[in-house]
């Protein structure tokens, strides 16, 4: 075995001893939320985990009131932040709202903040075995915090009959539903969830990865639907060379023509310019769908340069690896 062999093998041990870490971790800690917190039933429940962006829920909140067709669903914010004044920022625009809100213990949060993607499957995790497992909802949803539904939506008819629904994140023959746009069946998701990202012996697999191997490998993917979604490059940022950041600059993505997801929406990956783009949908979200469906009819963006990847175009026949 090669020397760099050797450390890609002691990389993704600690790695993946990490994310066991966190899950765990996840699991045990504060129990006394779900003594203090939100117990009411409801037929749909969606969730979104905030970051250190209180513009980008305040946005989601109003078009989520005025778009969601879903009849007894409540929207619940999960906060994960990592700043202080942040947290106090989206927790005012919830209580100003009227939506819920609960904050990941930030203790928590430092301690796996070392990876985003832990962090992330860490918050998920703790919201799922402290709150979702006690109301029981029906079916609840997952979102990230930078998607907008910009059209009339139904995610329990998505659903349908399906034991869960979502986009598509895939590599070498292992799959996961991206946690930035998915639904269950919550009866049917008998398997112990976890959200965190894993190291398989073939693959890594993002957040929600983990999932691959407690629960969607017993499902055969061909037999089951995703959402079709469009990666499109909606500007061209000069300067940027890797690729990872002209995605997280440049890029947006269409979910089954009526969501809007802006990438890299708190901006965690440091892209300079990428706050234009998030002021101008925030400010105008009518307006810029109204530029990205012109792009998208006219094939302006639609290039070999300009796609990143176009997911489940051909319904299941068009299987790309999307990134967050």
């Amino acid at each position: 075995m090669s020397r760099k062999s050797i450390k890609k093998n002691i990389h993704d041990h600690v790695f993946n001893t990490y994310s066991r870490l966190a899950f765990c971790l996840a699991r045990i800690w504060n129990p006394f939320y779900r003594r203090t917190r939100i117990v009411d039933h409801c037929e749909m429940m969606i969730l979104t985990v905030a970051f250190n962006n209180e513009q980008l829920i305040e946005r989601q909140i109003e078009l989520i009131k005025e778009n969601i067709k879903d009849e007894n669903f409540r929207y619940m914010v999960a906060d994960n932040s990592t700043s202080r004044q942040k947290r106090k920022a989206i927790k005012e625009v919830c209580h100003r709202n009227g939506i819920d809100y609960i904050a990941v213990p930030r203790t928590m949060c430092r301690l796996t903040n070392y990876q985003c993607a832990i962090s992330h499957g860490a918050a998920l995790n703790w919201v799922y075995y402290h709150f979702l497992r006690e109301m029981k909802p029906k079916r609840f949803a997952i979102i990230d915090h930078d998607i907008f539904p910009v059209r009339p939506y139904n995610l329990t008819s998505a659903l349908g009959e399906k034991d869960f629904y979502g986009v598509l994140r895939s590599c070498g023959g292992e799959w996961y539903l991206w946690p930035g746009w998915c639904i269950f069946n919550f009866e049917r998701f008998t398997a112990k969830p976890n959200f965190e990202p894993i190291f398989t012996r073939k693959n890594f697999l993002d957040t929600g990865g983990s999932n691959y191997v407690r629960y969607y490998y017993k499902y055969n993917i061909q037999d089951i639907a995703f959402p079709i979604v469009k990666t499109l490059r909606y500007k061209k940022t000069e300067g940027l060379s890797r690729h990872c950041d002209i995605l997280h600059s440049d890029y947006i993505q269409i979910v089954n023509d009526s969501w809007l997801h802006i990438i890299n929406g708190s901006n965690y990956a440091n892209i300079p310019g990428k706050e234009d783009m998030i002021h101008q949908v925030l400010s105008d979200t009518a307006q810029f769908w109204e530029a990205i469906q012109s792009k998208d009819n006219t094939n302006e963006s639609i290039s070999k340069d300009d796609v990143f990847a176009i997911d489940n175009k051909n319904s299941n026949n068009n299987r790309t690896l999307q990134q967050d």
